[in-house]
């Protein structure tokens, strides 16, 4: 005679089965991911790399403007994207502002933000929405120039020489999705030095206000920093048509899964804990 289970086991039995399809589930999603997004787009760290100061560039207000006059000889804020980016590009921009408006140093003053669009057929207009939306509500832009509450900070829009000259000495890789003329991207910024130095990375839409005012002091000194831990999130798009995700999507669905996992593991070890029997509990 075949003695029966105890409960928690067959419990276990069935979990382990619903554990297994939940892990599976991010993986095989991200296998299908990388066929989608090519490796190619990544964030390199090119830190003591020069940026290329005299490229031709044009601002929002659509003057001709290098890196150099930009930046200044002040340390700066890098951040490369796109003005008409669906996703994360915009987020990126207004957790750099929210972050710096912690920072004790004044901008224009004593630094820099200089935002460089990668797509070619961007223009100034594009530009001066893209600044004009990071302005709070409490700081209303001065008459007849759009953006004006932004001490600092640059929009900038160039030809295709300019941007992969500037994507190139950054480690910026990117690719561009012609059916659904978006560019996937990786996500951050990068502090640079008054003479244009890479000093430092900062990667995702975090940029906590005390590290970003040491970089940007230590940057002022012309000081390299080390390479920093990639936490690596790419800016790209689901598409509901072909059902294409994201990484950002992808690595947040794989947290989800292994906090499933956790949360199962546990209601397995509750469960054999409740059928243990008691201490001095007789057998039968």
């Amino acid at each position: 005679m075949t003695t029966p289970q105890p409960g928690w086991r067959r419990s276990a039995a069935s979990i382990c089965a619903i554990v297994a399809t939940c892990a599976c589930v991010p993986i095989s999603a991200l296998a299908a991911d990388l066929a989608i997004v090519p490796p190619s787009v990544a964030f390199d760290q090119h830190l003591g790399q020069v940026l290329p100061m005299r490229a031709p560039f044009v601002d929002e207000q659509h003057r001709a403007t290098t890196l150099a006059a930009a930046l200044d000889d002040r340390p700066g804020i890098l951040v490369l994207g796109y003005y008409e980016c669906p996703n994360l590009c915009s987020a990126v921009r207004q957790a750099l502002l929210a972050s710096l408006a912690h920072v004790d140093l004044a901008p224009q003053a004593q630094y820099r933000v200089i935002a460089v669009s990668i797509d070619p057929e961007e223009t100034q207009v594009d530009a001066a929405h893209a600044r004009a939306t990071l302005i709070p509500p409490a700081m209303p832009s001065g008459p007849g120039r759009p953006g004006s509450a932004l001490p600092g900070w640059h929009f900038l829009t160039a030809p295709r020489a300019s941007t992969d000259a500037l994507a190139e000495a950054v480690g910026f890789h990117y690719v561009y999705d012609p059916t659904l003329r978006q560019y996937a991207h990786p996500s951050g910024v990068v502090i640079v030095t008054p003479q244009g130095r890479i000093s430092r990375y900062f990667f995702g839409v975090d940029y906590p206000p005390r590290e970003l005012q040491a970089s940007l002091v230590a940057a002022a000194a012309d000081s390299i920093g080390s390479p920093v831990r990639a936490l690596l999130l790419r800016c790209f798009h689901f598409d509901p048509v072909t059902g294409r995700y994201s990484p950002a999507v992808i690595d947040g669905s794989r947290l989800l899964a292994l906090a499933t996992v956790a949360a199962l593991l546990g209601f397995v070890l509750w469960l054999r804990r409740r059928d243990r029997p008691a201490p001095g509990a007789r057998m039968r």
